[in-house]
């Protein structure tokens, strides 16, 4: 055969062809495949270039079915069904729609079952930070006030033993001795006395 004969041939074919038929042919193989997405896609070529074929029809239904999408197989199984089939197919295809109804009803049970996820609550401000009062601090203050009220008493006390003594030079007559240790006794007194009551106020404060 020459190869414009052959052209003629293969070009009278394809225009004999019924529209969709390619596709539809093509879908079968892949579904025999198992390849049932792919195998989709074809078959609503088919089904749209064929002008809704019932062969068509039920192809999708059972591409449907495959691919666990019982809702769309039974709307092509009904579709399917409508077209006035024989008494025989009627029945196998009622029986199937039957089965397919209580697949979509398992379907439904198992989805209704699923736990929920919920969406993650909102992560919780962390806590300010508070920062207490050092705890050496007191100690470090109690321990100046008592360092301090402590010069304060000692100088008191001096004062007063200064006094003393001044008192016991007046007896004995010696006047420098009684001017000097008496100065001085006042004066340790009142910086002695001044300093308890600065320390004593302190500790009232703190």
């Amino acid at each position: 055969m020459s190869p414009w004969l052959a052209l003629v041939v293969v070009t009278s074919t394809s225009a004999a062809a019924p529209p969709g038929k390619l596709e539809f042919e093509q879908a079968q193989g892949l579904f025999l495949e198992r390849r049932y997405g792919e195998a989709l896609v074809l078959y609503e070529d088919a089904y749209a270039l064929s002008g809704q074929r019932p062969s068509t029809m039920f192809a999708l239904a059972q591409c449907h079915r495959a691919l666990g999408h019982f809702e769309e197989a039974l709307r092509f199984y009904r579709e399917y069904e409508a077209t006035g089939l024989d008494p025989d197919e009627a029945l196998r295809v009622a029986n199937t729609i039957e089965a397919v109804e209580a697949q979509l009803a398992q379907q439904r049970l198992v989805q209704a079952e699923l736990p929920k996820v919920e969406p993650p609550a909102p992560a919780s401000p962390e806590p300010a930070l508070v920062l207490g009062p050092d705890p050496t601090e007191g100690s470090t203050h109690l321990g100046l006030q008592l360092a301090v009220g402590g010069v304060g008493a000692v100088a008191v006390v001096t004062g007063v033993a200064l006094g003393q003594a001044a008192l016991a030079d007046a007896r004995n007559g010696e006047v420098d001795g009684t001017l000097t240790r008496g100065r001085a006794a006042d004066g340790l007194i009142i910086s002695g006395s001044a300093v308890l009551a600065g320390a004593l106020f302190w500790w009232i404060l703190d």
